[in-house]
């Protein structure tokens, strides 16, 4: 039996239940099935962890884009892309941790989502 495209699972290994009224419940019990629902939960608050994520929250907005930048000479732009870089790499730290936190077993899953 196929479960997600992916994961084969032994006909053995499905373990039958007799609930009320004689039904017959099936549940699997399959690893790989925890851990990729357990990825998929850890995925998608990864993914809101991210997209709140704001120019704001490292120094910039559209202010400092459209009025300062096109006046900077190169020192000021080399020191506020200085500053942004390492701003945007605590973030980083900020996601890893994050990832720690909400399922540590997927943590090199979750770090190839991010792209690290």
């Amino acid at each position: 039996m196929l479960i997600s495209g992916q994961s084969y699972v032994d006909p053995e290994s499905l373990n039958l239940k007799v609930g009320r009224g004689h039904t017959v419940l099936r549940t699997v019990n399959h690893p790989n099935l925890d851990y990729e629902w357990q990825l998929s939960e850890a995925s998608a608050k990864l993914e809101d962890y991210v997209k709140s994520f704001e120019l704001y929250k490292i120094g910039l907005n559209d202010d400092v884009l459209a009025k300062v930048c096109p006046e900077a000479n190169i020192e000021l732009y080399q020191c506020m892309e200085s500053t942004t870089d390492d701003n945007v790499q605590d973030f980083y730290e900020e996601c890893l941790d994050y990832i720690n936190e909400i399922f540590q077993k997927g943590a090199d899953d979750l770090k190839q989502l991010l792209g690290i």
